[in-house]
């Protein structure tokens, strides 16, 4: 086997190995979760902080504080979106020794708000008419968009989950390119495609 065949092996051991421990570190509450959208969100989220940790340009999204700003984004439940930040506040404090500042915001509020967010987490399934206006606007402003939604990064949202045999990172690769974003090869190569 060669030395780059190893690296593939290792890598994919590795991030298998997470998997699980992000699986087994799930605390209580999501044993019991209402639903596999809410345990999609609950797993998400660790992977969420992944993704933005594998951003090549992630010194350069700071904000003027020095933080990395983080949303929570929803359409009509805000409570949703407050227990997907209180989850993200109880695992996330620094994102390469950078602080983050994770804010609930509504959809309406985030076309709106200046600066720009680092990341945003849909916190809410979207409709399609919103869905769709949200990838665009978040496309055009170069943000990291994930959803723990089915469907969602096949509608263009940049990545999310894969849920067969064993749980990947999900990425839309046009959405990678056409937002020009770049994410470490470690990520890219555990991830599933499309």
């Amino acid at each position: 086997m060669s030395a780059q065949g190893r690296q593939t092996l290792r890598l994919s051991l590795w991030f298998k190995a997470m998997a699980l421990c992000t699986l087994l570190s799930l605390p209580c509450q999501s044993l019991v979760a209402d639903s596999f959208s809410d345990r999609r969100a609950l797993v998400g989220i660790k992977l969420f902080r992944t993704l933005i940790s594998a951003d090549l340009q992630l010194a350069e999204k700071q904000s003027a504080n020095g933080s990395l700003s983080i949303y929570f984004v929803y359409a009509t439940d805000m409570e949703l979106a407050r227990e997907h930040l209180q989850q993200w506040q109880k695992n996330t404090a620094a994102i390469q020794q950078i602080e983050t500042t994770a804010t609930v915001i509504s959809l309406q509020e985030y076309y709106r708000t200046q600066p720009l967010p680092t990341a945003v987490f849909i916190s809410q399934k979207l409709n399609s008419a919103e869905l769709d206006e949200f990838i665009e606007y978040s496309h055009n402003k170069k943000i990291i968009t994930f959803s723990p939604y089915a469907g969602d990064v096949q509608a263009g949202v940049l990545a999310g989950i894969s849920v067969a045999a064993t749980i990947k990172p999900l990425i839309n690769t046009a959405t990678l390119r056409t937002s020009e974003l770049s994410i470490k090869d470690f990520y890219l190569k555990v991830a599933k495609q499309l």
